[in-house]
């Protein structure tokens, strides 16, 4: 990282505050040797196979698919507009925290950038926060936007 290229992954979804996040990542932090990741991570529709029709499923699908590229091509803007390139990955799985955390070893992240909507403790316990699984779970600084 030092004197190279830093490379970061930003995790996005179609919030307000995931884009307010990445924006402020280019506002305040991003640098010219920043090599910027994007990434995504669906809906999982795995475990409601048994519980809807086929047809039912490969809607959600289709609907998932559409909704990832349009996040895609939301933050591919975000990017153009200043003036930055950055990479795009949609990842599969169940845990998003899981995803990001596996994303970030693959490309050998520097760092990890994401939102967070400040649940309540109790709302956080029940639903789980990614932002928090993502802080305890990987090995590399994580850089949390709160409002």
């Amino acid at each position: 990282m030092a004197g190279g290229e830093t490379k970061v992954l930003v995790s996005v979804d179609n919030s307000d505050i995931s884009e307010r996040a990445f924006k402020w990542y280019l506002n305040t932090f991003h640098r010219p040797n920043h090599k910027l990741f994007l990434c995504h991570v669906p809906e999982y529709w795995g475990d409601v196979q048994r519980m809807m029709s086929p047809a039912r499923i490969q809607e959600l699908i289709d609907e998932t698919n559409a909704n990832t590229k349009g996040i895609e091509v939301k933050f591919s803007t975000i990017s153009a507009e200043y003036g930055v390139s950055a990479e795009f990955e949609a990842l599969r799985g169940q845990e998003v925290w899981n995803e990001i955390c596996n994303q970030a070893k693959k490309i050998h992240a520097d760092v990890i950038v994401i939102g967070t909507r400040g649940m309540g403790k109790i709302k956080r316990t029940i639903l789980g926060s990614v932002s928090e699984g993502v802080l305890h779970h990987t090995h590399v600084p994580v850089l949390i936007y709160k409002e």
